[in-house]
This record gives C-alpha cells, sequence and structure tokens, in this order.
C-alpha cells in the first residue's frame, strides 16, 4: 500500500509537471517566433507528444477598407490631424491590453482576453489599411491555441482526477497516509490554488497524517487534485500574460508593416466622381492633371516598394499581395478616369469644331438676296473669322491634351482619331472658304450697287410718268362717271405712296453703302398737288353712293354715328374745296357737295332719334300721332319716306319721343343690371360645431348685405323717376323683393345668433331636468332651423332661396320660439340669483 501510494504521488507530480511544462513550453514557442528563432520542442522528457511545430504563428492579410472619403485627401492639415488620432488611439488601444513589464501584477492575474479594438483593425487616416483576421481575431486564435493544449494534458490527467465507485466512501471521507515537510496540511476542497502533488498527502478525521502502514488502502481512494481548479494558479496566469504580451507585440509589429502603406494609401485616398467635378471646367491646366497622375502612379509605384509580398514578423506572416493588389487597381482605375476625362474635353471640342466648321461654310456661301443681305453676310464672315480664331485656340489645347495623353500612353479609339483628323483639317479648309466667301460678297457689292443706280433711275423716270399723270388728272373736268375718276385718284395715290416707299428703301440702302442719300422733293409736291383733285371726286363718288342708300334703306340699319361723322368731315373738305380749286368746274362740284351734305345735316338728328335703340311700340306709336300717318319700323321706314309724311316739321316732338325713349331705355338697362348682379352672388355655409348642422359665413352675409343696401337705394329713385311709368310694375315688383330680402336677412341673423347662444345650453341635461317644457319648444324651432339650412345647402343662390314660399314666416316662428326660451332662461337665471345673491355681479350670458 505503501509503495502504491509512492507510486501515485509521482505520477500526480508528473502530471502537474507536465501541465506546467506545456504552459511553458507554448509561452517559449510563441517567444521563439518573436526572436525569429526556430523552435522545436521535444515532449518527451515530460511524457507528452510533440504538439508544437517551427515557422509562423500564423498568417494575416493586409487589406484595403471598403471606405471612401467625402473629400480627397489633399487637405494635408486634415489627414495629418487624423492620422495622429489614429494613432493615439492605437496607442491607447494597445496601452488597455498589453500588461506593464515592471509591473509584477497581482497574485491572480485575469485570463487571456483580446485587447479592445475595432475590427477590422484601423490603421492610419481613416479605415484605409486593416488586418485580416483583425487583432481580436488573432487574440482568439492565441486563445484557442492555449485552450486546446490544456484539452490535451488534461486527457493525460483524467485517471488522477476520478474516484472508482467502490471506494467513493472512503475518499468521501479524506483520510490518507504520507509524509511531506513535517506539518499537516487539509486537502483543499473549494477550489483554491492547486498545489504540487508532494503536498496534497491524505490526512485522518483528527488532522494527523496518517501512517504508511496503518491504513494501506485509505489514500488510494482519494484524488490527487480537484478538477475545479483545474488551469488556476499563479504559474498559469503568468503564462497567460506572457502570451497576452506576445500576441500584443506580434500584432504591433504587423501593424507597423501596415504603416508602410498608410502614406501611399492616403494619396489613393480620392472621392473620384468629385475629383473629376473639380477638373471638369474646360480651361483647367494640364498641370493639375499631370500632378494628380504623378501622385497615382507615385503611389501605387511606394505600394509595390513599400514591403515584400510575404513578411515574416516572428509571430505573424503578414501577406501584403492583396492590399498591394487593392492599391494599384485604384490607381489604374483613378489614372484612367483623369485620362478619359481628358480625352472626352478634346472629344467634344473636336465634335464641336467639326459642326461649327460645317455651319459657317454653309452660312457664309448663301447667296445675299439684296443689299442689306451682302452686309449682313459680310458681318457674318466678320464673326466667323473671329470665332474660327478661338476654334484655332481651341484645337490647339487639344493638342496638348493629346500629346499629354500619348505621354501618359492612353490609347485613342479609332472613331477618336478620325475625328480628330477631320477638326485639325477644317482651319486649313476654312481659309479656302473665307476666301471664296468674301469674292462671292465682293461680287454681290457691284452687282447690287448697279442694281441700286439702275433703280434711282427708273424711279426718277417713273416720278415724271406721275407727273404727267398728275397734270392730267387735275385737268379733267368732266364728272359724268365719278366712280372712274376715285379711282383713278386713288390709284394716282397708291402709285406716290409706293414711290415713297421705293425712295426711302433706295435712301437706306445708299447709307449703306457709304453714299450721299439722293432727295425726292417731286414726291411731296406730286402728292400735295394731287391731294384736292383725289378728295373732290373721291367724296363726289362716296357722296353719291351713300346718299341713295341712307336715303331709300330701312334707317334701323343705320349707323347714325357714323352718319353724322361722315357727313361732317366731307363737308368742311367740300366747303374748302369750293373756296380753293383753281378751275370753276372743280369749284362748282364742290359747292354741288357742299350744299347736299349740309342738307344731310339736317337730316342727322331725324335719323339718330327714329335709330334711337330705346324705341319702342309705344314710342312709334306717339310718333305716328303726332305726324298724322302711322310710323313703324320696318323695311317701308325710309328718311325717303319720313322726309314724305312731313317729319321736318315735326321734328321737336320727335326729339321729345327720342329722349323719353332714352331715359326709359337707361331705367330698363338699369334694372336688368341690378337682376344680373345677383346672378353669382351665393351663401356660403360653415359647419357648427357637433351639431350637424350650419351657419351662414359671414363673409358672404356682408357681400349680399352691400349689395342690397345699393339696390334699394337706387330702386327707389327710379320709382319716382318720370320714365318709369311704362316699367312701374316691374319696379314695384323688385322694390319689393327687395324689402322682402331685407327682412329675411334681419330675421336669419337674429334667428342664427339665438340659435347658436341656445343650443348648448338647452343640449345639456341638466337644463332638460330644469326647464323640460323650454326644451321641447327649442327642439322644435331646432328642427325648423336645420330643414331651413338643408335647404340652403342644396340651393345657395341668394334670389332663389329668398324666393322659398315661407321662409320669413318660418324664421319669424323660430325667432320667436326663441325668444320666448330666453325669456324662460333668464327668470330661471334670475330665480338662481334670489338664492346666491353673488351671482349678481355675473351676466346671464
Amino acid at each position: 500500500a505503501a509503495l502504491a501510494r509512492v507510486a501515485k504521488l509521482q505520477l500526480a507530480e508528473a502530471a502537474l509537471a507536465m501541465l506546467l511544462a506545456s504552459n511553458e513550453a507554448y509561452c517559449e514557442s510563441l517567444e521563439a517566433y518573436m526572436r525569429m528563432q526556430p523552435l522545436s520542442i521535444d515532449g518527451s522528457a515530460f511524457g507528452v507528444p510533440e504538439v508544437f511545430s517551427c515557422g509562423a504563428f500564423l498568417r494575416v492579410d493586409l487589406e484595403e477598407a471598403p471606405f471612401m472619403p467625402d473629400i480627397d485627401s489633399d487637405d494635408e492639415g486634415g489627414g495629418q490631424a487624423q492620422t495622429e488620432g489614429a494613432e493615439e488611439a492605437g496607442a491607447q488601444a494597445a496601452g488597455a491590453g498589453a500588461p506593464d513589464p515592471d509591473d509584477d501584477g497581482p497574485g491572480e492575474l485575469p485570463p487571456l482576453q483580446p485587447e479592445p479594438s475595432i475590427c477590422p483593425t484601423e490603421v492610419g487616416d481613416g479605415p484605409r489599411v486593416v488586418l485580416v483576421p483583425c487583432r481580436e481575431e488573432i487574440v482568439d486564435v492565441a486563445a484557442g491555441q492555449f485552450d486546446d493544449m490544456f484539452d490535451a494534458v488534461k486527457r493525460v490527467a483524467d485517471p488522477f482526477a476520478s474516484v472508482p465507485g467502490h471506494r467513493a466512501a472512503a475518499a468521501r471521507a479524506g483520510v490518507g497516509a504520507g509524509a511531506h515537510g513535517g506539518h499537516p496540511q487539509t486537502i483543499p476542497e473549494d477550489g483554491d490554488l492547486m498545489e504540487p502533488a508532494s503536498e496534497q498527502l491524505a490526512y485522518d478525521d483528527e488532522g494527523t497524517r496518517s501512517g504508511g502502514d496503518d491504513d494501506s488502502d485509505a489514500g488510494l481512494d482519494v484524488p490527487l487534485f480537484d478538477p475545479g481548479t483545474w488551469g488556476v494558479g499563479p504559474q498559469i496566469d503568468a503564462c497567460r500574460a506572457r502570451v497576452q504580451k506576445v500576441v500584443s507585440e506580434g500584432v504591433e509589429r504587423a501593424e507597423e508593416i501596415a504603416g508602410l502603406f498608410i502614406e501611399p494609401a492616403e494619396s489613393l485616398a480620392v472621392n473620384q466622381r468629385k475629383l473629376l467635378k473639380k477638373l471638369e471646367p474646360i480651361n483647367t491646366p494640364l498641370d493639375k492633371y499631370a500632378q494628380y497622375i504623378r501622385r497615382f502612379k507615385a503611389a501605387a509605384t511606394a505600394v509595390e516598394r513599400a514591403a515584400p509580398d510575404e513578411v515574416w514578423t516572428g509571430l505573424l506572416v503578414v501577406q501584403t499581395r492583396p492590399l498591394k493588389d487593392s492599391l494599384q487597381s485604384r490607381s489604374s482605375r483613378l489614372t484612367a478616369a483623369v485620362l478619359e476625362q481628358l480625352a472626352g474635353k478634346s472629344r467634344r471640342t473636336y465634335a464641336h469644331v467639326c459642326k461649327r466648321c460645317e455651319a459657317m461654310s454653309e452660312e457664309t456661301m448663301l447667296p445675299a438676296g439684296d443689299t442689306k443681305g451682302v452686309f449682313d453676310l459680310r458681318a457674318l464672315l466678320d464673326a466667323a473669322e473671329v470665332e474660327m480664331e478661338e476654334l484655332k485656340r481651341a484645337l490647339a489645347a487639344c493638342k496638348e491634351r493629346d500629346a499629354f495623353l500619348a505621354a501618359y500612353r492612353h490609347v485613342m479609339g479609332d472613331e477618336d482619331a478620325s475625328l480628330a483628323l477631320d477638326a485639325q483639317a477644317w482651319p486649313k479648309d476654312m481659309i479656302t472658304v473665307f476666301e471664296a466667301a468674301w469674292s462671292k460678297v465682293a461680287k454681290e457689292e457691284v452687282h447690287f450697287k448697279g442694281q441700286l443706280k439702275e433703280r434711282i433711275a427708273k424711279l426718277e423716270a417713273d416720278l415724271g410718268d406721275v407727273a404727267e399723270a398728275v397734270r392730267l388728272y387735275n385737268d379733267i373736268v368732266d364728272c359724268k362717271d365719278l366712280a372712274e375718276l376715285a379711282h383713278s385718284g386713288v390709284a394716282l395715290v397708291a402709285r406716290l405712296a409706293r414711290h415713297r416707299e421705293a425712295a426711302e428703301a433706295i435712301n437706306e440702302e445708299e447709307g449703306l453703302f457709304g453714299w450721299e442719300p439722293s432727295e425726292w422733293p417731286r414726291i411731296a409736291e406730286l402728292t400735295k398737288i394731287l391731294e384736292p383733285y383725289a378728295s373732290l371726286w373721291q367724296i363726289a363718288s362716296d357722296l353719291s353712293f351713300r346718299q341713295e342708300e341712307w336715303m331709300h334703306e330701312n334707317v334701323t340699319e343705320t349707323d347714325p354715328a357714323e352718319l353724322e361723322q361722315l357727313v361732317g368731315e366731307w363737308y368742311k373738305k367740300m366747303a374748302k374745296l369750293a373756296k380753293t380749286m383753281p378751275l370753276q368746274e372743280h369749284r362748282t362740284v364742290a359747292e354741288a357737295n357742299r350744299a347736299t351734305l349740309e342738307r344731310f345735316k339736317g337730316y342727322v338728328p331725324i335719323m339718330q332719334a327714329v335709330c334711337n335703340p330705346g324705341m319702342r311700340g309705344r314710342h312709334w306709336d306717339a310718333l305716328s300721332g303726332v305726324m298724322g300717318v302711322k310710323v313703324w319700323p320696318g323695311d317701308e321706314l325710309t328718311l325717303s319716306a319720313l322726309l314724305s309724311a312731313g317729319i321736318e316739321a315735326h321734328l321737336d316732338k320727335l326729339q321729345d319721343v327720342s329722349d323719353g325713349a332714352s331715359r326709359e331705355h337707361a331705367l330698363e338697362r338699369q334694372l336688368d343690371a341690378m337682376q344680373a348682379d345677383w346672378a353669382g352672388v351665393k351663401f356660403e355655409l360653415l359647419p357648427w360645431k357637433e351639431t350637424g348642422s350650419f351657419i351662414l359665413k359671414g363673409s358672404s352675409v356682408e357681400e349680399a348685405q352691400l349689395l342690397l343696401d345699393d339696390h334699394t337705394v337706387k330702386s327707389q329713385a327710379m320709382v319716382g323717376s318720370p320714365a318709369a311709368a311704362p316699367f312701374i310694375t316691374r319696379i314695384e315688383h323688385w322694390v319689393a323683393k327687395l324689402h322682402s330680402m331685407q327682412d329675411i336677412f334681419d330675421a336669419w341673423l337674429t334667428c342664427q345668433q339665438k340659435w347658436m347662444y341656445l343650443g348648448p345650453v338647452y343640449g345639456s341635461e341638466e337644463i332638460a331636468k330644469q326647464m323640460p317644457r323650454e326644451r321641447h319648444e327649442f327642439q322644435g324651432a331646432d328642427m325648423k332651423w336645420k330643414g331651413i339650412m338643408q335647404h340652403v345647402k342644396q340651393h345657395t343662390q341668394i334670389l332663389q332661396v329668398t324666393d322659398t314660399e315661407h321662409l320669413l314666416d318660418d324664421l319669424q316662428a323660430c325667432n320667436k320660439a326663441f325668444n320666448v326660451i330666453e325669456k324662460s332662461l333668464n327668470e330661471y337665471l334670475d330665480s338662481k340669483k334670489m338664492l346666491f345673491p353673488r351671482f349678481f355681479f355675473l351676466s346671464n350670458d
């Protein structure tokens, strides 16, 4: 039994030694990685398999985070500040996770935990370069390896932590024998720190160590250590701290490698859309483009040279190729976008040059239709030459851009190359076009100058012919065919007007050519000489025609205003011509027409009176009574018939009848206008609270009241007018209608006010109990009011609503009921005031 117990103690010590050796070997392995020294762990000395191997602990990749700033990174100050902030944050994060090497530390250290950081790890200015896996994942891997090592050793030590079932009672008694250091100790049962197996001996119930031979089987049934204390102890915690420190140092070295890529990543952290918008203006210098392209290419080169594709940092192997590919791809995309924008500028410029040169070549070669067209074409050529100089400068800029693109090996497509060749050839072609256009303009100018001289000569000859025609026309004294004479005069006047316009056009073209303007005094002289004769025969012809019309056509179809105007104008001209015409024959004709017109001046009042639009049947009857013959409108009512009936002798009576008709007509139109004013006047309703009924909107009532007041005053004045007799019945009916509307408005507004006041009062159940009879009466009046308002909702025209039968009676009945109810309410309130005198200080409202 003693030998078995000794063997068991030795096995327990071997298990603990294997655990501690495993921890130490794991830490030594990680530290060996950091020293760049391959380390092979020989576990045979500890009785454990060789589970660790040489080489890097873990491979990590550097990658670009999916992030694009809103502005490009030209702002060096901002980028530096952000970089400094990121470095400070990284230092704080490192400080939070790694233990202080100068600190001895407490007796019990926390378990291995990942450092606080954001996954993926941010490096540099914003999330540009990240570690994959991130810091947390790397720490998790180290912790996982540490836990796996515990699991492997645990499987070796499991037999020492178990107790056979048939010896469970002895194990629970906790009695064993052995000697170690001469001091009795109790076997720990509460999960305290695990002691070496040599110290974990069995004790009897009295606390004394049992002897070897006294109880041979007691110590064999007690477990050597408690499984609850597995993995706890100062040595294990120290190993955890070493692992924490090694992992932190390894990640920091990897982040140092990532830091080598910060500067080129910053150079490529550009918002492509905003960059292109910044470079979009056509006059952006090529130096600006070159600056960005050199920046992107330099960044791509710096990325390639920053570090090898695979960097051995000790604990970690950093793969930089993914980051290099990403950043170089970004550099290529940005460079291609900038170059493509530059190529697009040239493409658009070439297209514009071709379009404008084609248009100018067509416009400048168009023929000039007249002298003004020649000078318009000359101005067009001047503007085209100026524009061509601008296009040449644009083409020169395109050449510089094309050379720039070629220097950066930007391939131009076949279509772009063809377009560029066409555009660059246009300046030379336009020289030929301009030469041909100027030659054409010069020939057309000579041609139109010759035409102008011919037109001047022709106009002078035509004026000679017109002068002769005017002389012959003025010598005509035979007035048998007045219409022909009038037509000839009009033709000569029109001919002189055309010559005047031709002379003005000639003077305008002479001004264009810089010539002294020609003078044409004969046109004004001939016009002055011709005008009296043309007027004489024109008025004589028109008078002969209109006289027949005025005398024998229905007078109701004649416009008296036009008659008065023509007779007055023609009379003045004929009176003047009768005195100024040089030939007696012409003066005789003028005098005869003047006499005719003077006679018609006396007929004008007759025509005005007879054609009065206010003449009605009663007026024609009155006129017939005065003249003694029947005078009635119709086809037979002509001026000649009226004159034959002797109307001139009754002109005063005719004027009285016409004036009376005018007054009556004005009164009738005023009455019609008043009735028409009400056509668009409507009641507007507003819902009133929760009653389901409506009230009249104040603005509509005010508008109707103003109109009603105005019409009442006017209608009362119409009743007293002498001209109201024919319409007195209609006027009196209208006056009665207005008075009825006023009564309805007054009763309506009073009823509405009382309904709005009493409605909430008698809607209360408390008042209904106190005054049941009044509430019943109010409900009856309320139903009648709601019926009226429902009718108004369907028919909003005020004239139509106020014609409703018994409307005024219903409103007055409602007002009477509301007055009685209100009186009863006041009496009820007064009775309450007698009981509560303080209510006398309050109004009934």
